[in-house]
């Protein structure tokens, strides 16, 4: 969390969601699966210069070109009680790992939109476009930044899907408000479900589509810490959330733009 702050101190704005590959012609579909996530643009504020000047970000994040960059580990994106994935490891495409830490994309869905009639009210990141932290208008000490998620097991070499998947733009590297932490709704995803045994303690995983529908998807925030999760505030500041926090609090607090009041629920 210190280091996304320090980065929008330095920039003056936060690393986008999503970067759009420089060599892509469009911003639609393959957007989704083929550009580099915020984990990597904060390299330098991690002390992994050399890790950050190791991509190619005018290819695309899957090319081979980046093969040895996917693969390695920075020790911060692990929680010590649950830890770094490989993840299709046989691939110079697709081998990458991960993580336990997601960005915050709102109170509703990957895409920011309006969910079961509940209207997006803005977040720190948002898919290929930046945030300055005086967009926050619901406060920084009152708007989550990033939080904990918890990392799937390698599904036999194959794809496991977006859950933990934050080095792309599949969906993996945000989470959303829409369940409290550690909630026993199954998040929803597209593409594929991992094996139930290959979850890594999540409850389930519902499939809710293909290609096209990477926008509706709601991944939540889960730790294997007693209780509840730890996350960065747009401060910098480090909380720890209980599960039992209340789901208008938690949504509240997902959102940068609703001047809601944690205190009114």
């Amino acid at each position: 969390g210190l280091a996304m702050h320090n980065y929008a101190e330095r920039a003056r704005i936060l690393p986008s969601g999503t970067l759009l590959w420089q060599g892509s012609v469009s911003r639609g579909v393959g957007g989704w699966y083929d550009d580099f996530s915020w984990t990597s643009m904060i390299g330098v504020e991690l002390d992994q210069t050399a890790w950050f000047k190791s991509f190619n970000f005018n290819l695309t994040y899957s090319d081979p070109a980046n093969d040895t960059a996917r693969r390695f580990k920075v020790p911060v994106y692990g929680c010590p009680s649950d830890g770094l994935k490989p993840n299709e490891w046989a691939s110079t495409n697709w081998a990458r790992l991960r993580t336990n830490y997601a960005a915050n994309f709102g109170n509703t869905n990957i895409g920011q939109q309006t969910r079961s009639g509940v209207a997006f009210l803005g977040a720190p990141f948002k898919p290929q476009r930046s945030s300055r932290l005086s967009d926050i208008r619901d406060g920084l000490s009152s708007t989550l930044l990033v939080a904990e998620i918890l990392t799937t097991e390698d599904n036999n070499g194959a794809w496991g899907g977006p859950i933990s998947d934050t080095g792309g733009s599949i969906g993996g590297m945000g989470v959303t408000g829409w369940f409290p932490p550690n909630t026993r709704n199954y998040d929803e995803v597209v593409r594929v479900c991992p094996p139930p045994a290959l979850l890594n303690g999540i409850p389930g995983c519902t499939n809710i589509g293909g290609v096209g529908s990477e926008h509706l998807q709601v991944l939540s925030s889960r730790s294997r810490h007693s209780g509840g999760v730890h996350a960065a505030m747009c401060d910098g500041a480090t909380r720890f959330f209980n599960n039992s926090i209340d789901t208008q609090v938690w949504r509240a607090l997902s959102s940068a733009q609703g001047r809601e009041s944690v205190n009114e629920f």
